[in-house]
């Protein structure tokens, strides 16, 4: 392969890549790709969750379904959408794992969102398992009835 060739090539190879960069660089489109880690979900659904219109809603689904980062199902006059793999969320958690790690702004974030963490006590799943058993616990799950209805704790109430 000459020069030229080589070049072309690579430009070409690390354009491809960008693609996936392109559909990520949007705070809405990875907002989508949380959601959809929960599970598949239709239009209406995601854009009543991030309170935008169906339209901008789907205009960011197609970007990510370009990307082939999310896949859609029709399911009668519904778009259903779902992550196209494991790859994708693993992506997505690593862009978030990164982002606390390497951001500063994110812990700031959260902390203001979460004022008072110093109060909540951390346990285990093992132990959250014994407390609803003994019932000395109730677990509220405060997600969208659809994701609910996906999959939740055993014994967890919706809200």
């Amino acid at each position: 392969m000459d020069t030229k060739a080589k070049r072309q090539f690579k430009t070409q190879l690390y354009e491809e890549f960008a693609r996936l960069g392109k559909a990520l660089a949007h705070g809405r489109r990875l907002e989508l790709l949380d959601l959809l880690a929960q599970g598949e979900c239709s239009v209406e659904t995601l854009s009543r969750e991030m309170h935008l219109s169906a339209a901008s809603t789907s205009q960011h689904l197609q970007v990510l379904r370009a990307a082939r980062l999310v896949e859609v199902r029709r399911d009668g006059l519904y778009a259903r959408y779902r992550l196209a793999s494991d790859g994708v969320f693993r992506l997505w958690q690593a862009v978030r794992n990164l982002g606390e790690e390497r951001l500063a702004e994110i812990d700031r974030v959260v902390s203001a969102y979460l004022k008072d963490r110093q109060d909540l006590e951390a346990i285990s799943a093992e132990e959250l398992r014994q407390r609803l058993r003994e019932g000395r616990v109730v677990v509220l799950d405060v997600r969208p009835a659809e994701e609910f209805r996906s999959g939740h704790i055993a014994g967890a109430r919706s809200i």
